[in-house]
């Protein structure tokens, strides 16, 4: 049924056929094919709809962030590849179009700013007025793994929710096993071999995996006890680096209920056992980020005169550093976050609409972060071209810009007197909130 909801969709691939004109791509349409763009676009502009559930999981009537948004979809990935140039061709069609906010769960890792096709045509969409929330990826925790982290970028990290599923697993003695499940139906399984080790506490999996003589087919149940009072979990896909404090925020990212096309197999059971549903849970920074664009939507539509920068510092100076006990917010390991891993905190929808004061700033402010952070000329050069405007020979200072979050770098360095002891080039960086600083009344 036609609701008005989506109001363009297009697509492409010209980039793909051009790098190899013998593929066949089996989509030449703006339809989804793995449900992974329909369920981000229903996360950000789904309506109320009654009823739904996940095989009978989170049943009940759903509501998404900004049920009155509308969507245009445009896809430059397939099956067959993807292209950056399909990339880019989206990125300014989009741009072209007249839409307010960019969702774009897709990034690059390991590569030069001046190749991040994402970075590039995000800086050219800001100067057009135009905000892009992206994913954060999934690749963390470790250092280097974070996509998407250009300044003018809104970055999203992704946090648990108190949302879990439980399933019982009955053996063929009638014997039941009790713990958190998704399994998508009520079924019976004959002649499945299983290892169930109720005595050891702890243990390595290769060892036990070792000891299975026969591996494909076997189903192997494991007990993981978690902390039931630390539900608010961050998510540790992901991690800052250097320079620029990023991500920018945190959304629910886990066990995230929203539409998928009806057509496309959303599980298996047996070998060939295909089920299908309307509604999926989905779980990742691209469903966080999906939050986070609804949210801006809608604090676009309130203060329809607000800059990009201006909308991702109301949301990030109007977060929670608490979880919805009161308690501090913690990583995947059960421990208290850092400031780094908790980012600014995680999204409050309401407060962002009035929050009493925002930041803002022009593109060639961002342009002088940059050569800042980065001496090479050619991690700029594409940044002056886009933003006509002399790039002076002098550094500028990293908190000339006038940002919600920044890293403060502060170094001191020790000199020898006679009979004292040398210790010289010592160095601390520090991350700090501007609201951390000071409080305004």
């Amino acid at each position: 049924m036609c609701n008005r909801k989506l109001i363009g969709a297009n697509y492409f691939n010209k980039g793909i056929l051009a790098n190899d004109p013998t593929v066949n791509i089996s989509m030449n349409s703006a339809k989804d094919t793995n449900s992974h763009g329909t369920h981000c676009g229903s996360i950000t502009a789904g309506n109320f709809v009654k009823g739904v559930s996940h095989f009978g999981y989170a049943a009940g009537t759903t509501r998404r962030v900004a049920p009155r948004a509308r969507l245009a979809m445009y896809k430059f990935s397939f099956s067959d590849g993807s292209s950056t140039s399909d990339l880019i061709a989206a990125m300014d069609q989009i741009v072209a179009d007249g839409v307010d906010i960019i969702s774009i769960s897709f990034g690059n890792h390991f590569i030069p700013l001046y190749e991040d096709a994402i970075s590039i045509t995000s800086f050219g969409a800001m100067i057009k007025g135009v905000l892009v929330s992206a994913s954060a990826g999934n690749r963390g925790p470790s250092w280097g793994t974070l996509g998407n982290r250009s300044p003018w970028i809104l970055c999203v990290a992704s946090g648990y929710t108190d949302r879990t599923f439980a399933g019982t697993l009955t053996l063929g003695n009638w014997f039941k096993i009790r713990g958190w499940s998704l399994f998508p139906a009520r079924a019976f399984f004959r002649d499945s071999s299983m290892i169930y080790n109720k005595t050891v506490a702890t243990y390595k999996l290769d060892e036990l995996l070792a000891q299975v003589p026969d591996l494909e087919g076997t189903n192997i149940i494991y007990d993981y006890n978690l902390d039931e009072d630390g539900f608010g979990y961050l998510v540790n896909f992901l991690t800052s680096y250097a320079g620029i404090a990023k991500p920018d925020i945190r959304d629910p990212g886990v066990h995230i209920l929203a539409a998928v096309p009806p057509n496309l197999p959303s599980s298996t059971i047996e070998p060939n056992i295909q089920l299908t549903t309307d509604y999926e849970l989905k779980t990742g920074t691209s469903m966080a980020a999906s939050h986070a664009t609804g949210i801006t939507a809608m604090v676009k539509g309130v203060h329809p005169e607000w800059s990009p920068l201006a909308i991702r510092s109301a949301m990030m100076t109007t977060t929670n550093h608490l979880d919805g006990t009161q308690k501090p917010i913690r990583e995947d390991g059960n421990m208290i976050a850092t400031p780094l891993g908790i980012v600014t905190g995680h999204i409050d929808p309401n407060r962002a609409l009035d929050p009493g004061l925002v930041y803002d700033a022009t593109p060639q402010d961002y342009v002088n972060l940059i050569c800042s952070l980065n001496s090479q000329k050619s991690n700029s050069k594409y940044l002056q071209d886009l933003q006509p405007t002399t790039i002076t020979a002098q550094i500028h200072l990293l908190i000339s810009i006038t940002h919600h979050s920044l890293p403060f770098i502060h170094s001191t360095r020790r000199e020898t007197t006679p009979g004292w002891s040398r210790n010289s080039g010592e160095h601390l960086q520090i991350l700090v909130k501007v609201e951390q600083l000071i409080e305004l009344k």
